[in-house]
């Protein structure tokens, strides 16, 4: 079998199981066990590098107006959002707002 779908069983047996996805594709076990111990350590080393997040718009990515400041994401347990953009010289109490904001759902 080409690597390339080795790989992408790996991948499934790293979300499902070795065995499932074994079975499944009707491909070896013991094959498929190999192979995700290699990826693991190959994704190992991955893991090991400096990480950073870089965030673009959609604005920055199509050419458009990028508007300066900040901007504040947040997300609650139930999956609520809100989202704050703020202009560079402006002042916000982000605190009460995103209390007054996530109190009021509950309510």
């Amino acid at each position: 079998m080409p690597s390339e779908l080795w790989s992408e069983a790996a991948d499934l047996a790293r979300v499902h199981g070795a065995y499932p996805v074994a079975r499944g594709l009707r491909i070896s076990f013991e094959g498929l066990k190999r192979r995700l111990a290699e990826s693991t350590e190959d994704s190992q080393a991955i893991a090991a590098r400096p990480r950073a997040f870089v965030e673009m718009s959609g604005a920055e990515l199509l050419g458009g107006p990028v508007v300066p400041g900040t901007v504040l994401e947040l997300c609650d347990a139930s999956g609520t959002r809100l989202l704050i953009h703020l202009a560079r010289v402006m002042e916000v109490d982000v605190a009460s707002l995103v209390g007054a904001a996530f109190r009021q759902r509950r309510a």
